[in-house]
């Protein structure tokens, strides 16, 4: 996340597509899963961030 989020703030005056595109393809080249990419591009590029804390998921067990 650390570093798609560095490099999402370089593409800044893209538009979304070619950002996606772009950051995509860098992350890949680092060698990241596509799953893994998909997260950490729409995560960068939405200003999201790190996930929250807490419990993961919508599941719970009581």
């Amino acid at each position: 996340m650390d570093l798609a989020q560095k490099r999402a703030g370089q593409l800044r005056g893209l538009d979304r597509a070619t950002a996606e595109r772009r950051l995509s393809g860098f992350l890949m080249r680092k060698g990241y899963n596509g799953g893994i990419v998909r997260i950490a591009v729409e995560r960068a590029l939405d200003g999201g961030g790190r996930p929250p804390a807490g419990p993961r998921g919508s599941v719970r067990f009581e």
